[in-house]
């Protein structure tokens, strides 16, 4: 072995090599660069600024409720989802949410506002910003854009579930339906799965007459009206913009106008 000098360190010879970076990030990388894969509202597509349209959503929870429960509770309960749900990312789209449910004295399209006989026509969204009907009229028909799957948290997509609506195509009450001949209840329920009118107008059947039982479900929940605004829009200059512009141009002119006649050479047979 080769000796080495006393006070010194004997250095390992340097190899080459190459570092494979592929498939990694830095941890120097800003922030701005990483993927954000929290659930979120999507705003809707094909709007422009100051178009006003509705968000529907599916509660990630369920309600208790029984035949004679009053329009409110059920009002209150998808408000509560859509604003006090910690992981709600609606909260900020409406403060007032109705229910998308008939009780034995309000019809689903009277406590929404969707009635197409007097109620300003809207287009539906739901939480992901796709379009689930163009007008009330399609809301209450046999056909959606997409099935009502989304919760106020954006998730839920590709989960079937039974809402309570008590509620037919048309948007009215459908009261619970008892057959002495059979000991059956039948109970109006929609389904998340369903783009036809089952989404609002399914038969959900129970063993006994339990007409003055309380059950649990989840429910639909609609904003009110939102008014939709294009961060891309760019507003128009409005009279005081357009005063200071003239200032500024006018101030410029005379700036290099006079910059101009100091530059131009003096005639020495004027002098």
């Amino acid at each position: 072995p080769d000796s080495v000098s006393p006070g010194k360190m004997s250095l390992a010879p340097k190899t080459s090599r190459t570092k494979d970076t592929r498939g990694t990030l830095s941890q120097n990388c800003p922030k701005k660069f990483h993927l954000n894969t929290e659930p979120r509202h999507v705003p809707p597509s094909g709007l422009e600024d100051g178009d006003k349209y509705r968000v529907v959503f599916v509660t990630s929870g369920e309600f208790s409720f029984g035949q004679s429960t009053p329009i409110q509770s059920f009002n209150d309960f998808v408000t509560n989802a859509a604003l006090q749900s910690p992981s709600s990312v609606i909260s900020a789209l409406s403060s007032e949410w109705t229910a998308i449910v008939s009780t034995t004295s309000t019809h689903a399209k009277t406590n929404t506002a969707t009635d197409v006989s007097h109620d300003a026509d809207l287009p539906v969204y739901n939480v992901a910003g796709q379009r689930i009907a163009h007008s009330y009229y399609e809301l209450w028909s046999n056909s959606l854009g997409y099935p009502i799957n989304i919760n106020e948290s954006g998730g839920g997509h590709f989960a079937f579930h039974d809402v309570y609506t008590s509620t037919s195509t048309a948007g009215n009450y459908i009261k619970w339906s008892y057959s002495a001949s059979f000991d059956t209840t039948t109970i109006r329920y929609g389904s998340t799965a369903m783009y036809n009118g089952e989404w609002v107008q399914g038969a959900k059947l129970f063993a006994g007459d339990i007409r003055s039982s309380t059950l649990s479900a989840q429910l639909y929940g609609l904003s009110a009206p939102i008014t939709f605004h294009d961060s891309a829009a760019v507003p128009e200059p409005g009279p005081l913009a357009l005063g200071t512009s003239s200032l500024l141009a006018l101030g410029l002119v005379c700036y290099r106008r006079r910059r101009a006649r100091e530059r131009k050479p003096t005639d020495p047979g004027r002098s």
